[in-house]
């Protein structure tokens, strides 16, 4: 290793240390810096001569480069050993290196960017990689979701501000509006199986509905992240949990412990003070999760001397101002990542609800006046500090539920009912599962617990894959009546504080519902659980009858 070598290692290993020594072993501020008030509060050294050991967890292991897509990269594994953690890095950086030759336009021979270089053919079938069909048929996903407030299809209206910003005159918002596409999105993608089985083969291909050029700047960052996740925790399954941030784009899996069940901390940057030294807007705990932010605070163009923002409205090809900061945590980083872009043209009031169509999708809007909009489940995500003074749950009391599904074989056949049972706080979050009634096999049915699915799996930490709720399920019951019995205890077996609980039934069919019963059935009932007994009832439901809820002392807590 030549002299150079040594000094960029070196200072790689200091920076690293340094990062470690000031973030300890559970939280990250990826969006923004550490709190100085909190910072304040680390002990001084007893003395010059014995300074104290910092807290370190000795099984995470940092890394940090720069230059990768264009920014920073942070990476920590939790492993057993550095070269296990040193393997996952190399095993990350080689699945962006091979995504790059995918989606960068920045690479003239990547399959998008000879997709651009191709004259416009009205019609015409272009072939294309599985990578490829998958990013695209997210984007449109995305964009029918948003109202197409998120399109990948603006590749010449950026050009047209680039173009302007170099010129430093802002275009016209005639010229604007003709580097859109008329026709949203743009473009379609399809598969077209051929053969007989076992010898199918599937062809993805490309369809231009009009002029235009794709751009990835919104979705491909996170695009990067899933695939490198994914195939870290598939090639590399010695790892147990890791933080992968690229410019502030992060998702999370597994633990950040090798010792506790503790999730990731993350923070969120406030668009008003985005200094390197601020406090943060609000902080974040993390399982199984990607969050994006997305706003034009931190990065602009410089126009005639005036800022300018780099997200444009589709619609008009006009950049937005009306937006300070998006954020977005969802299942997948390339659907936080462009839902977070599509939140920056729309109202709040408008991404909000485009955010809450997403099955696995929460966010935090900051609009230019300052105000902050949350979705309905954000404040679940957020971090939660015990009150003190808070008493524990009494292990002499008990909840008890009891509930019939109903039966109507004569109005329709249909095989079971599917069913999850869970505790929520007083701000939504998932306490504890009680009891989840499905086939591993027939994950669908699972997902359409709406309910559940969303506020209870995916946005509790489990994570937007179907595989771990194997874990979790048992045979589907034939109709009838069941009770449930919860001790107090949350998902980790600790007792939870005294105080307002709810309980969630969500329940839908195998092979139903008859007609007029399309939707699913979800009952939730609010109990009061502290030193008085309690029951409360909820009305019948079209799968649901006989709903009661009772909390009392355990030895009197019997089924009536």
């Amino acid at each position: 290793m030549n002299l150079t070598s040594k000094l960029a290692l070196s200072a790689t290993v200091l920076g690293a240390t340094l990062l470690y020594l000031f973030l300890g072993s559970s939280e990250i501020d990826a969006l923004a810096p550490l709190d100085p008030e909190e910072l304040a509060k680390t002990p001084a050294p007893a003395s010059p001569e014995q300074p104290p050991s910092p807290t370190i967890d000795p099984n995470q292991f940092h890394f940090s480069r720069d230059n990768i897509l264009g920014t920073s990269f942070e990476f920590t594994v939790v492993a057993e050993d550095e070269p296990t953690a040193a393997a996952a890095e190399a095993r990350v950086l080689q699945e962006i290196a091979e995504g790059e030759k995918l989606m960068s336009t920045y690479d003239p021979e990547s399959e998008i960017s000879l997709i651009n270089a191709r004259p416009f053919v009205s019609g015409e079938r272009i072939l294309i990689s599985d990578g490829l069909h998958h990013l695209l048929k997210e984007c449109l996903s995305i964009s029918e979701k948003s109202d197409f407030a998120f399109n990948a299809y603006l590749g010449e209206a950026i050009d047209l501000w680039d173009q302007s910003e170099k010129q430093g005159k802002s275009p016209s918002s005639d010229l604007a509006a003709q580097a859109v596409s008329l026709v949203r999105p743009g473009f379609k993608v399809f598969i077209v199986k051929q053969g007989k089985k076992p010898n199918i083969v599937r062809k993805m291909y490309l369809v231009r509905l009009a002029p235009g050029k794709f751009q990835f700047d919104g979705i491909g960052k996170g695009y990067l992240i899933d695939n490198a996740v994914r195939k870290v925790v598939e090639d590399v399954p010695e790892i147990r949990g890791l933080r992968l941030n690229i410019g502030g784009e992060i998702s999370v899996w597994g633990e950040s412990s090798l010792t506790s069940k503790r999730p990731w901390r993350i923070a969120i940057a406030d668009p008003s003070r985005p200094e390197d030294n601020a406090p943060p807007l609000t902080r974040l705990e993390l399982r199984n999760l990607s969050v994006a932010t997305s706003g034009n605070y931190a990065r602009h163009r410089q126009i005639d001397g005036k800022r300018v923002g780099h997200i444009l409205d589709p619609s008009t090809g006009l950049a937005t101002e009306h937006i300070r900061s998006a954020t977005v945590v969802a299942g997948s980083a390339q659907r936080a990542d462009a839902l977070a872009t599509a939140l920056c043209v729309l109202s709040p009031e408008e991404g909000i609800k485009a955010v809450e169509s997403v099955s696995d999708a929460a966010c935090l809007i900051v609009d230019q006046t300052g105000k902050i909009h949350r979705s309905k489940m954000f404040p679940v995500l957020e971090t939660q500090e015990r009150a003190s003074g808070q008493v524990s749950w009494s292990g002499k009391f008990a909840l008890r539920v009891q509930f019939e599904l109903v039966r109507s074989e004569q109005e329709a056949k249909f095989h079971r009912h599917y069913l999850a049972a869970w505790i929520e706080d007083d701000v939504g979050r998932r306490i504890r599962l009680l009891a989840l009634w499905a086939k591993s096999k027939d994950i669908s049915y699972v997902r359409d617990l709406n309910q559940f699915w969303r506020n209870a799996w995916v946005l509790a930490g489990e994570g937007s894959s179907p595989l771990p709720l194997r874990e979790y399920t048992r045979a589907t019951r034939n109709p009838g009546s069941y009770s449930l019995i919860w001790d107090g205890r949350d998902d980790s077996g600790d007792l939870v504080p005294q105080g307002k609980y709810t309980i969630h039934l969500d329940v839908n069919r195998e092979d139903g519902p008859p007609g007029g019963r399309e939707n699913h059935t979800h009952v939730s009932v609010e109990m009061d659980c502290r030193d008085q007994a309690s029951v409360q009832t909820a009305d019948p439901q079209p799968e649901l009858q006989g709903v009661r809820v009772e909390y009392g002392p355990v030895d009197e807590s019997t089924t009536k």
